[in-house]
């Protein structure tokens, strides 16, 4: 196998090729250096942005809150000669895991920039990450799911029982976060799927290269949580969680599919039950965390390494990565 793959199955994300130098780079906190190799003629770039973290849960041990919004996925192949010498390498960090009764983090923005000489254009590349579900909001009134991340503009953080809306591209007049129940997915390449509003199983929306937004928080005692949005390219976001025993917490969305759910499962109806961590990848992207089902003595499931939403209840965001092939 050589050359460009372009089926989006695991293990096949990226350039295989003889010979290909490739570096992988997942440190957050402060930027890395890439140096071009000797004698290349083509570069091959990943990146992904952080997962948002899921909402905290109340004070009096009822959870119900929104999902973290996944990071979104950016590729970019260029002629070496127009590249400079060095890059200065940053990864998006996933946002924290969550206090109890306090929305969640969002995730940071990775990228990839560079100074030419000459008359030469200098280099940029940027891709953004997912926002934080909401806390709960009281007595039966759940957070809603945090918007995906873009590939022009992060996502939106949701505060209130409105699922936020996703990163940008996004065309004027389509639907967003709060138009529906549901998360909208987005209709553009490259922007977030909008966060599930509060309610029974409303899910984040699903996106093509932005991230999938968080599922909404349940609002009754019998809902259930939000399946996190999925998405074709970038990362998954996070499950809602329930109220109380007589729901289940959502499950986390996917990479790789545009249906909602799929990743971690969300904690079980009939219990306190924790949300379960998302799928890592080394290729690829990282699936959402799912919730949580009942009240805050558990937490929702971690994001997937790299980008994966946390689930509802103090999940935390995966952080990001960023991929380099030289050949």
């Amino acid at each position: 196998m050589s050359g460009y793959v372009t089926n989006n199955q695991e293990g096949m994300s990226g350039i295989v090729g003889p010979g290909a130098n490739f570096q992988r780079f997942t440190t957050t906190g402060s930027t890395q250096t890439w140096t071009k190799p000797t004698g290349v003629t083509l570069i091959y770039m990943e990146l992904i942005g952080g997962g948002g973290g899921g909402g905290g849960g109340s004070s009096d041990n009822k959870s119900q809150s929104g999902g973290g919004g996944g990071g979104a996925f950016q590729w970019g192949i260029y002629d070496a000669a127009y590249i400079p010498a060095t890059l200065t390498v940053s990864v998006g960090a996933g946002g924290a895991a969550a206090a109890a009764n306090n929305n969640g983090n969002s995730g940071s923005y990775s990228y990839v920039e560079g100074t030419n000489s000459g008359t030469e254009s200098n280099f940029h590349l940027r891709v953004y990450g997912g926002a934080g579900g909401a806390k709960s909001q009281g007595d039966m009134a759940g957070g809603g799911g945090g918007g995906g991340g873009g590939t022009a503009s992060a996502g939106t953080a949701s505060s209130t029982g409105t699922g936020a809306n996703g990163g940008q591209p996004r065309i004027s007049g389509a639907p967003h976060a709060g138009s529906g129940h549901s998360g909208e997915p987005n209709v553009v390449a490259g922007g977030g799927g909008c966060g599930g509003n509060t309610g029974n199983e409303f899910p984040g929306g699903s996106a093509e290269y932005g991230g999938g937004g968080g599922g909404g928080g349940a609002s009754d005692d019998n809902d259930h949580g939000g399946d996190g949005g999925s998405s074709i390219h970038g990362a998954g976001g996070g499950g809602g969680s329930s109220r109380n025993t007589g729901g289940r917490g959502g499950t986390g969305g996917v990479w790789g599919n545009y249906t909602p759910g799929q990743g971690g499962a969300g904690g079980a109806q009939g219990g306190n039950n924790a949300g379960a961590d998302g799928k890592s990848r080394l290729f690829g992207c990282g699936d959402g965390g799912g919730g949580t089902s009942s009240g805050n003595s558990v937490v929702g499931g971690n994001g997937g390494i790299p980008g994966g939403g946390g689930g509802g209840e103090r999940g935390a965001g995966a952080r990001g990565e960023v991929r380099i092939w030289a050949w």
